[in-house]
């Protein structure tokens, strides 16, 4: 309920229209994924598609199997049965996801609450982890059990990003004293507006489209931007050394599965 979908949707969108580079969305909520609704994508392909034929998985196989978008973003819709979910395993996503990274410079990621073993992965994968959050005490607590395992599990902080969506809401609750709490700065604050992103959710469109100007797109375009120099950086300094790898963020991420089961023995 803090708005993880809506953002994963825009933010992909926004790299596409703000880069003009290749940029893929993965409805990596298996069991209940909205991206295809929030998008208004009607297809009878999924992730499942790509698990069927996993060994065999290469770039034109992929691009078939994956929706487009009217922006140009291509997207991995999740399985149109949750029951299908169940057969989806930590190799199948890492499978995927690599052979995408191989193909496309931004890939979004769409996560649940969980440490499923697929999530983890998208997690480990990640080179961005954007967690959305809002100034409720119980999105507040949640975020500082998520930061405490991303601690056991030693990613480097930089990695996890606080993604602050509805701000502006009168919570009673201060930024600094959240910001204080978790040790961990708000990367970007996103406008808040029930009834606009209602309305584009309800009709299909990414309000990054419909509406450019609104200040929750605007916001979404300079995280877009934010996100953009620091691949730029990044695949600067790669290229020096061992060749540029394109962007992976699971809005909602590790190591393996088996270092999170250790970290809690």
């Amino acid at each position: 309920g803090v708005g993880r979908t809506t953002l994963a949707v825009n933010l992909a969108v926004a790299l596409k229209l703000s880069t003009q580079r290749k940029v893929a969305l993965v409805d990596g909520s298996l069991y209940f994924g909205d991206v295809g609704v929030m998008m208004n994508l009607l297809s009878n392909k999924s992730i499942i598609d790509a698990v069927e034929h996993i060994d065999e998985l290469e770039a034109d196989l992929l691009n078939d199997l994956m929706a487009t978008h009217s922006s140009g973003v291509k997207v991995l819709l999740a399985p149109p049965q949750p029951e299908m979910a169940e057969v989806i395993t930590a190799e199948h996503m890492r499978r995927i996801l690599v052979e995408l990274s191989a193909n496309f410079d931004y890939i979004v990621v769409d996560t649940w609450p969980s440490f499923a073993d697929t999530v983890l992965t998208a997690m480990d994968l990640a080179d961005h982890i954007l967690l959305a959050m809002t100034l409720e005490m119980t999105a507040i607590k949640d975020v500082k059990l998520y930061l405490e395992v991303v601690d056991k599990l030693e990613y480097p902080s930089e990695k996890v990003r606080l993604i602050l969506n509805r701000s502006g809401t009168a919570s009673g609750i201060k930024v600094e004293a959240v910001e204080e709490t978790l040790r961990h700065k708000v990367m970007v604050g996103l406008s808040n507006d029930f009834m606009a992103m209602q309305t584009a959710i309800n009709q299909g469109v990414p309000l990054v489209i419909s509406g450019r100007e609104h200040p929750f797109s605007r916001d979404v375009y300079r995280l877009a931007r934010l996100l953009s120099a620091t691949t730029a950086e990044e695949g600067a300094l790669a290229h020096a050394t061992a060749g540029a790898k394109p962007e992976i963020m699971a809005p909602g991420s590790t190591k393996l599965l088996s270092k999170l089961k250790a970290a809690f023995r």
